[in-house]
């Protein structure tokens, strides 16, 4: 049947393609509800305190110099955060919704701009920004959907910049290298597309995996650049992570296990932090260029229950002294993790939610990270060494 006659199906054009977004949309989220459970509710007020008690939010070990309190709290009203990214220079704050909508937040909490496509109002599932020191607007907001689109936005104006275009394919991950030249994407069809920043063109296209290629064979979730530009890593729900040399177009090594579901790989110098969708080994650090285990982390299911990391990030101030993960410990418990790095990585801080953190973020100066929930809530904490 024709879907561009007026009164195809007892519709109009327009009422069909409005259907058509909104059955997509919800497709997708029925797809991603399959390991995160995207339902919830609202967390309420989070304190400090240096012991557990009943009704406490926030909880440090007794032993631990760590120090948290919470900045500010911002609330989208109508769905869902998936992502949450500082800008390079620390001036904004980015969170992408469900809803197709991107909040920009000022270093005060406020709101400074929100950002939407004309077109559609798919679900914003990756963000990162790359800085032109010599251009206006010189922070460039990047965002990735789950309409394939990649849109380079201008935050001041609310204004997109330009749009690069795979409509076939949900987007899960986007990463800008550090020198801003080159963008990478992880996607459903399981290729890593590397784009020109300043041409806005793709330049390399590495392919799924095959009899004759070796590459992904389940959805990318997670890609990452490393310290050399050159070099880029990715994991998704096949339970390998790849590592791919771009001068040569291929993997050049693997680690297998992690079962990566999120944004949850990072990078710092040559060790590689992935989160893990798993009963057990859910958190550990990697070799790159060995392509060995160095340790698992600590994360501990309360119960013997199943756990698992949605995000997972190093801190960037203190020479990535701690690392925060946010995930599932237990029956109906939600958490943020702090974890120091003294000879081995232990768990010196945690944070209670009502509902699962999907994203993580540090600050680039400052001691601080950004934690955006699927209940619509973005909470900022402070941390410092007493």
């Amino acid at each position: 049947m024709c879907i561009r006659d007026r009164d195809c199906f007892g519709v109009s054009r327009g009422n069909l393609n409005i259907l058509l977004r909104t059955l997509s949309r919800t497709i997708f989220m029925q797809e991603v509800s399959s390991y995160q459970k995207f339902k919830w509710n609202c967390c309420r007020q989070v304190r400090h305190c240096g012991s557990i008690k009943r009704n406490s939010r926030v909880w440090t070990s007794p032993d631990s110099e760590l120090r948290l309190t919470q900045e500010f709290t911002a609330k989208d009203p109508l769905d869902e955060v998936l992502c949450v990214q500082y800008s390079k220079a620390d001036q904004y704050l980015a969170a992408g919704t469900g809803a197709g909508k991107i909040h920009v937040y000022n270093t005060a909490g406020k709101l400074h701009s929100t950002l939407a496509a004309s077109y559609a109002l798919m679900p914003i599932t990756a963000l990162c920004w790359t800085r032109r020191a010599n251009e206006k607007p010189q922070e460039i907001l990047i965002s990735g959907s789950a309409d394939g689109s990649v849109i380079y936005w201008n935050v001041d104006t609310g204004q997109s910049l330009a749009t690069l275009n795979d409509r076939n394919f949900e987007i899960y991950s986007i990463d800008v290298s550090k020198a801003g030249t080159h963008l990478a994407t992880g996607s459903r069809d399981c290729s890593i597309k590397l784009y020109d920043c300043d041409k806005r063109a793709l330049i390399v296209l590495l392919k799924p995996g095959d009899s004759t290629v070796i590459g992904h064979s389940n959805r990318v979730h997670s890609v990452k650049f490393t310290e050399d530009p050159n070099v880029v890593v990715s994991g998704g729900s096949d339970r390998t992570v790849f590592i791919w040399d771009l001068r040569v177009g291929k993997s050049v090594g693997y680690v297998h296990g992690p079962h990566v579901c999120g944004n949850a790989i990072d990078v710092t110098n040559d060790t590689m932090l992935t989160g893990s969708f798993d009963k057990d080994k859910v958190l550990q650090l990697w070799s790159i260029s060995k392509r060995k285990l160095i340790q698992d982390v600590g994360w501990q299911a309360d119960n013997d229950a199943n756990g698992y990391v949605n995000a997972a990030r190093f801190e960037k101030t203190l020479r990535n002294r701690y690392i925060a993960a946010s995930g599932h410990t237990g029956v109906n418990k939600n958490e943020v993790r702090i974890f120091n790095n003294k000879g081995k990585y232990e768990m010196v801080g945690r944070i209670e939610l009502d509902k699962p953190a999907v994203s993580i973020d540090f600050v680039n100066a400052k001691q601080s990270f950004a934690v955006g929930t699927v209940d619509g809530f973005v909470y900022v904490f402070n941390y410092c060494i007493a």
